[in-house]
């Protein structure tokens, strides 16, 4: 997406990404595998950050 920042699964746990998931802007988690943008989801509100959406990624995107 333009002007997306694109932070890998492995990498969401580092502390250079913890000021973006804290702050209040809508953050939107894409893959093209909904249960790893749901798990990626859960794990991030579980740790108490808020203002996710999920997207699924369309074939050819």
């Amino acid at each position: 997406m333009k002007g997306a920042l694109n932070v890998p699964v492995s990498s969401i746990l580092d502390k250079e990404f913890k000021e973006l998931f804290v702050s209040e802007a809508v953050k939107v988690i894409l893959a093209h595998d909904p249960v790893v943008a749901h798990e990626t989801w859960m794990l991030l509100t579980q740790l108490g950050y808020e203002n996710f959406r999920v997207m699924k990624v369309e074939k050819g995107m």
